[in-house]
């Protein structure tokens, strides 16, 4: 890896209906075959995935989620994007303080805003407008109204998440960092319409990212995190799951499921080790080429690139040539080595 030990981004969003053929397939795409390829045969059975994090360690589980890693129901709800991870979220509060509150003009059925669920945002990311005049107050200035100091909070309340008529606690010891003494809360962009649901919410929540019906329908899936759930050890190796017997998935707690789905849920298949540092960012070993070689990324949803840092003079020609002219700016950000090779560019794999 470089960058200070960080090697480039594993993005696993969905990306839009139809890439340009310029650019290769997201990775989950590219690992998943629904056919029996015979002996040897790696990819993976059903296109989804799911990401679960303790206070220092997480876990990827591929092809959909291991029902012993989470406690009660799995519940599922729809996303509302076919190019994010975006669902409904019908309010928002902080203890019993409406950070959302909707103006009465604004249709019942047009009363929500879209959340995404995006591993790459460490925080819980709200407006700080009334949305284009949506909404009757500032969530951001609300919630900093009734905490008084951001990162010395007066109040210590759990956040309360309503997506699709479901409520999710996030409570104060996850969503203020005390590593570093500062509250994991932020205003979005402006412009930007809704909520970023960041890593304070998969601290507590494993969520199943469900793509095997895309682009007709991409399903999302959240439960509480079980505490007895041991995390692999990130220098650790991945682990195969035991496969489920027939009994025990159909047995399995779903709800909110569309048509159907209870019949062939989402089973995962392997465990990856992820690293959590500083409660905020997730990093994964993964090795690419022939011969092998071995990068640290950043484990991100809400990107499709898949991607790794090299020194541009050290590229094939081949590769030189396939490239536009801006990979070979001047201005891409250099590393302190840089003169022994030259700027760094990122590549999509």
């Amino acid at each position: 890896g470089m960058m200070g030990g960080m090697g480039g981004m594993m993005g696993s969003a969905m990306g839009a209906k139809a890439p340009p053929p310029s650019l290769p397939l997201p990775l989950l795409f590219s690992l998943t075959n629904g056919k029996d390829l015979g002996a040897g045969d790696k990819m993976l059975k059903r296109r989804a995935f799911s990401f679960v994090s303790g206070e220092t360690k997480g876990e990827i589980h591929l092809g959909g989620y291991d029902p012993a890693a989470i406690e009660g129901d799995m519940f599922m709800t729809p996303c509302i994007s076919t190019h994010d991870y975006s669902v409904v979220a019908m309010s928002l509060k902080y203890g019993s303080t409406d950070l959302i509150k909707f103006k009465p003009s604004v249709a019942k059925g047009a009363q929500y805003v879209p959340a995404i669920m995006d591993s790459g945002t460490s925080c819980l990311v709200m407006p700080d407008s009334d949305l284009g005049g949506k909404l009757t107050v500032s969530p951001f200035s609300t919630w900093k109204s009734a905490v008084g100091n951001v990162d010395a909070p007066e109040t210590q309340e759990s956040f309360f998440l309503n997506i699709a008529g479901r409520e999710f606690e996030i409570p104060y010891h996850i969503w203020y960092l005390s590593d570093t003494n500062q509250s994991c809360v932020q205003k979005a962009p402006p412009g930007f319409p809704g909520l970023l649901v960041g890593d304070v919410f998969f601290r507590r929540y494993l969520v199943l990212f469900d793509l095997e019906r895309y682009p007709e329908e991409v399903v999302i899936g959240i439960g509480l995190h079980n505490p007895s759930y041991s995390l692999l050890r990130y220098y650790g190796e991945s682990e195969v799951i035991p496969k489920l017997s027939a009994d025990k998935v159909q047995s399995l707690n779903i709800t909110n499921a569309p048509p159907g789905y209870t019949k062939n849920p989402a089973i995962a298949s392997d465990r990856i080790p992820l690293y959590n540092q500083f409660q905020t960012q997730y990093f994964i070993n993964v090795s690419i080429g022939t011969p092998r070689q071995n990068f640290t990324v950043i484990f991100d949803t809400g990107s499709t690139v898949f991607g790794v840092f090299s020194y541009k003079d050290k590229l094939p020609d081949t590769i030189k040539h396939e490239l536009p002219g801006y990979y070979f700016s001047q201005n891409l950000r250099t590393l302190p080595q840089a003169a022994a090779g030259g700027p760094v560019v990122m590549l999509q794999a």
